[in-house]
């Protein structure tokens, strides 16, 4: 049997030793609903139903932040004039269609909105939702070049305080830096996941997800978060204490052609890299 068919054949479900706790723990994001035109906002949902527990009343999901469970995002519709973007959805007058509101050498215009997104934050990387993973796996014999360590030590991969993270603060934990970005249209986007790195597979695999560059991670939680920008399944090898995380083929299709001088993350990209070393 070949690495192929090895990791093909390493997705199983673990079974603990000690006795099953059946309480909700929270399942993928859903969708991105339609924008509701009159308020400019959408709504996404989970729900603490994965699996379903025993008792609704002794479920495992706390939810620390209120939009733990229902988000609810100010919609990012954009148009472009003249090469110029400009992103404020708005509703205007009584019109039916929606429309957004510039200012053009001193003058007020409206457009309608065009359906394409050109700008994405935080909450817009959908498509890199279900990502393939596997236990005990790691690439070996590529380049060094391809895989960018974050080890433990590093600023963005050490372990810091995150309320997403952490439902009690404690004495032993800074508070993690705050990291924000101005999208085009002058939004403050946050990225609470740029930390922990090292500790949180979640956060791990975001630093991927806003990379067009990286297809995959392997993370070791409290030792590394490796973002990799190559993988074959000809050159796996069975790491103890290692998961493998592969980004889903519709994000990396995504991706493929993105501006990299207008790309929304670069500041955040940036960041990233430069707390590596």
């Amino acid at each position: 049997m070949d690495n192929k068919e090895f990791w093909s054949s390493s997705y199983l479900q673990l079974e603990s030793c000690e006795p099953r706790r059946e309480m909700g723990e929270w399942c993928e994001w859903g969708e991105w609903g339609a924008c509701e035109f009159a308020t400019c906002t959408r709504t996404r949902r989970r729900v603490c139903d994965c699996p379903s527990p025993a008792d609704w009343k002794t479920g495992a999901c706390a939810a620390v932040l209120p939009q733990d469970d229902i988000r609810i995002g100010r919609c990012i519709i954009p148009f472009f004039f003249k090469g110029r973007y400009y992103g404020d959805c708005e509703k205007i007058g009584s019109a039916t269609t929606p429309q957004c509101l510039a200012n053009l050498s001193n003058r007020r215009v409206t457009a309608k909105c065009k359906p394409e997104i050109k700008s994405m934050e935080e909450r817009d990387v959908g498509p890199c939702d279900d990502w393939r993973l596997a236990q005990g796996w790691s690439q070996t014999g590529i380049p060094s070049r391809t895989r960018t360590i974050i080890d433990a030590r590093s600023d963005v991969g050490k372990q810091c305080y995150n309320p997403k993270l952490f439902y009690v603060q404690t004495s032993t934990l800074e508070p993690c830096p705050e990291k924000y970005y101005f999208s085009a249209s002058g939004q403050r986007n946050v990225y609470s996941n740029l930390n922990n790195l090292a500790f949180s597979p979640e956060n791990c695999k975001f630093a991927c997800a806003i990379d067009p560059k990286c297809i995959a991670v392997e993370f070791s939680e409290g030792f590394f978060c490796n973002l990799l920008t190559t993988f074959a399944n000809d050159k796996l090898t069975r790491q103890v204490g290692t998961t493998t995380f592969t980004k889903p083929r519709t994000c990396v299709k995504k991706q493929r052609n993105v501006d990299p001088i207008n790309y929304p993350y670069a500041l955040a990209l940036e960041d990233l890299y430069a707390g590596v070393v």
